[in-house]
């Protein structure tokens, strides 16, 4: 893909959509005044012909102030949409094995999210949007789904493209090299089967058939005795990341994360790669634990000793009794009871409440 060009353009090249959302005008007007001030901190994106991709405000904001030309990426999307539209041409004139398809798929998925990255599984919301908004930021159409548009280029439905994705996310390069020109490289069942253990695993079960001493993924699993990679069903770049140490997770979050419904699972992983702790991605619902120090636990204890005894001395005769009235209302083996009791508390208050304080 090409990199995007910096470059001044002049403000009277530069066409917008009429089917985009105007500006705002109070948001423009603060944004001209932020220009003025310390000028244009990010540029705007063009495509090649100057049609506007993003930064309205920005553009509307230099209009504003009569400046003649404005900061610009120039980005070579036709780049990306000639690489699609090849792929997509091999699918209606070649034959493909699964993996060949599934590893095309998961290309095609990539390139067509750069070029509409509006479309994304997970996309920010805006208030009161209950889906992400899916604008072709370049026309101003409302932009399909990335399965959606490769089921309409490919004849595939959208399920069947989803799936080829997930199984090519689940097989490295490394492995697929070793899988051409195998059989199990156009048995979808296999390959699935496959994507369930870890790369190195994948490694050796495919070694163990080639050299003839297994004839399917999970006998040759079961004879290696190679169990299932538990982050099997997560995504690949989210797998990556525990496995670097880059997100902190236990086996038994893991455990409880593979076992979520498959949306709520993607949004955890998504919540975790944004910075947020395995276990609040998991259940958002939970509380925040807090944080308490050591002298903040002894306080908590101290404040609970408090209340505890002075319940029931309270009991006993009033609020602080004395040792004396203790004794005199309580006579015998009783008051001898609770005149040590009240001694013992009477002894420790005094470091309890230095402790609170």
């Amino acid at each position: 893909m090409t990199e995007p060009k910096y470059q001044e353009v002049s403000i009277d090249e530069i066409t917008v959509s009429e089917k985009r959302r105007p500006a705002q005008k109070a948001a423009v007007k603060t944004l001209a005044k932020s220009i003025q001030a310390i000028g244009l901190q990010h540029p705007i994106g063009l495509t090649k012909e100057f049609c506007l991709i993003h930064g309205r405000h920005r553009l509307e904001a230099c209009k504003l102030l009569d400046r003649s030309t404005i900061p610009a990426m120039i980005h070579d999307l036709d780049d990306l949409r000639s690489k699609i539209a090849e792929i997509d041409e091999n699918f209606l004139h070649n034959r493909l094995t699964a993996i060949q398809e599934a590893q095309a798929l998961k290309l095609r998925k990539e390139m067509y999210l750069k070029l509409y990255p509006e479309t994304k599984a997970g996309a920010t919301l805006k208030k009161g949007q209950n889906s992400p908004q899916r604008q072709n930021v370049a026309t101003g159409d409302e932009q399909e789904s990335f399965a959606a548009d490769t089921a309409s280029k490919t004849g595939k439905n959208k399920r069947t493209v989803e799936r080829a994705v997930k199984l090519a996310e689940g097989i490295s390069d490394r492995v697929a090299v070793q899988l051409d020109g195998t059989k199990i490289a156009d048995n979808k069942t296999q390959l699935a089967e496959l994507t369930l253990l870890s790369e190195a695993n994948q490694l050796k079960v495919l070694a163990h058939i080639a050299e003839g001493k297994s004839k399917t993924v999970k006998d040759a699993a079961g004879k290696l005795k190679v169990g299932p990679d538990p982050l099997a069903k997560c995504s690949q770049e989210f797998a990556a990341a525990v496995k670097r140490e880059a997100i902190k997770i236990s086996k038994e979050q893991i455990k409880t994360l593979v076992g979520l419904p498959e949306k709520k699972r993607k949004q955890a992983e998504l919540d975790m790669m944004g910075g947020k702790s395995a276990g609040h991605a998991i259940n958002p619902h939970r509380p925040p634990v807090k944080t308490v120090s050591a002298a903040e636990k002894e306080a908590i204890q101290a404040r609970e000793q408090i209340k505890i005894w002075a319940d029931t001395i309270g009991r006993w005769l009033g609020k602080n009794p004395s040792i004396d009235e203790l004794r005199a209302k309580y006579p015998g083996k009783q008051g001898d009871h609770v005149v040590k009791s009240a001694t013992q508390f009477y002894e420790s208050l005094g470091k309890w409440q230095k402790v609170i304080k």
